[in-house]
């Protein structure tokens, strides 16, 4: 099946994360990454000049339904879809930066008299040093004051989303949770497990019976959850059950 490029190589100015919904769809993660863009036209380089510094492809990432990338601020990607099409939601993470902070402040600067006052003359490059100076004195002197701290702690309540502190890292460590179906009945007949639905059952293969009832007892389940409580499983058959009940519509 041949695949169709969006885009070419490009990086984003905020951290994304896609939510894969329909179809197949292969990202190209490349080598580079920009150091902290921002929306400016400074940091929207052609095609050709992206291509250039975008480097090696270094991972393939195959993007199915229910899948989520993770794609760092700066980093170079681009992404190929099957003809079929492919649908994915991509949500950015804003943070302030300091550049925000100057924009905030912006009126305090326009209110220091030195700031506006008139560069007469300037003959050598020491006038020029002793003007850069002054410069650098008066914005110290403005970031120093404390009556700056209230519109800035305004702006960043005033934000669209609330900051909560997380580790990535330990996110991918302790595994995706997934709610159990409150539409499939899980009943036993003799000595089998039946997964009831509304139109069929299925019967639980016996090396997923534990796992199976571990899972409708809590009702919400990870991965972390499965190898802690099951350390004689291998990971492999904890994924292939996760994998299965996500197929079936059990695990969402």
């Amino acid at each position: 099946m041949q695949n169709r490029q969006a885009f070419g190589p490009h990086f984003d100015t905020h951290d994304v994360f896609a939510l894969h919904c329909d179809g197949k769809k292969t990202w190209n993660i490349y080598e580079t990454l920009a150091d902290n863009p921002i929306n400016h036209p400074i940091f929207k380089p052609s095609l050709e000049e992206r291509t250039k510094s975008a480097g090696k492809i270094i991972d393939q990432v195959h993007m199915k339904p229910r899948d989520i990338l993770y794609i760092p601020r700066g980093k170079y990607h681009d992404a190929l879809t099957s003809e079929s099409g492919a649908i994915h939601i991509a949500f950015g993470i804003l943070y302030l930066k300091p550049i925000d902070i100057i924009q905030i402040v912006w009126d305090e600067l326009i209110i220091n008299p030195y700031l506006r006052s008139d560069i007469r003359e300037i003959k050598e490059k020491k006038d020029l040093i002793q003007i850069n100076n002054k410069i650098s004195e008066e914005l110290k002197n403005i970031f120093k004051s404390e009556k700056l701290l209230n519109p800035i702690m305004e702006y960043l309540k005033n934000w669209s989303y609330k900051f909560e502190e997380y580790n990535l890292m330990d996110v991918v460590k302790d595994g995706v949770n997934f709610e159990v179906s409150n539409v499939v009945l899980l009943i036993r007949e003799n000595n089998n497990l039946i997964l009831k639905g509304s139109t069929n059952s299925v019967k639980v293969p016996d090396e997923y019976k534990a796992l199976t009832e571990f899972s409708f007892e809590k009702k919400l389940i990870s991965t972390k959850m499965l190898n802690e409580h099951f350390p004689n499983l291998s990971q492999s058959t904890i994924s292939k059950f996760i994998e299965s009940m996500k197929e079936m519509k059990i695990f969402f």
